[in-house]
């Protein structure tokens, strides 16, 4: 089975601001200090009780931090997280200008060029490509415009997907997505 992808409905928001990291460090799951333009993470905002809430892929563009989260869910998170915010210097933004495929089957990282290391993150011509950080067999995650992401896959040969195949692989490796299959 070769590489191919499929563009999958995600929310992406978008934490920019001096205090961005700082903000986040007490109100996720994940260690933010280990998000950098090289190695993106998992994470989650969990109630004080440690119910879960919403689930996230976290990657660092530019001076900011992108959530890539469950479709639909991205403004609530966006105004659960306002509710921390106080004096710190962010800005939480949906960036509808983004889309988000995934590359996945054999050979994913390989037809990006990029590492096959859970969780290594790299930008070129206004892509952001990172392993997914849950598991190597999930392949690929490319962030940018999407006809900048169709171009890419495009240039690769790498075909598209129905979202059922690419659910059907989540599935079988029992990775969870978001509120469809966590309480």
């Amino acid at each position: 089975m070769t590489a191919r992808f499929t563009m999958l409905k995600r929310d992406l928001l978008e934490i920019a601001g001096a205090d961005c990291r700082t903000f986040l460090q007490g109100l996720i799951s994940q260690d933010v200090e280990k998000v950098d333009d090289k190695q993106s993470a998992y994470g989650a905002l969990l109630t004080p009780q440690g119910k879960f809430l919403h689930d996230f892929l976290m990657i660092s563009l530019d001076s900011s931090l992108l959530l890539d989260c469950e479709a639909g869910r991205g403004e609530e998170l966006a105004g659960r997280l306002r509710r921390f915010k106080l004096r710190a210097d962010v800005n939480l933004e949906l960036r509808p200008d983004l889309a988000v495929a995934a590359v996945y089957g054999e050979g994913a990282a390989q037809a990006l060029e990029i590492a096959a290391v859970a969780g290594i993150t790299e930008t070129r011509n206004g892509i952001t490509a990172f392993v997914d950080p849950r598991t190597l067999d999930l392949g690929v995650r490319a962030l940018g415009a999407p006809d900048d992401l169709r171009s890419l896959m495009s240039e690769h040969a790498i075909v598209e997907q129905p979202f059922e195949d690419y659910d059907q692989l989540r599935i079988r490796l029992e990775v969870p997505d978001g509120s469809r299959d966590l309480d």
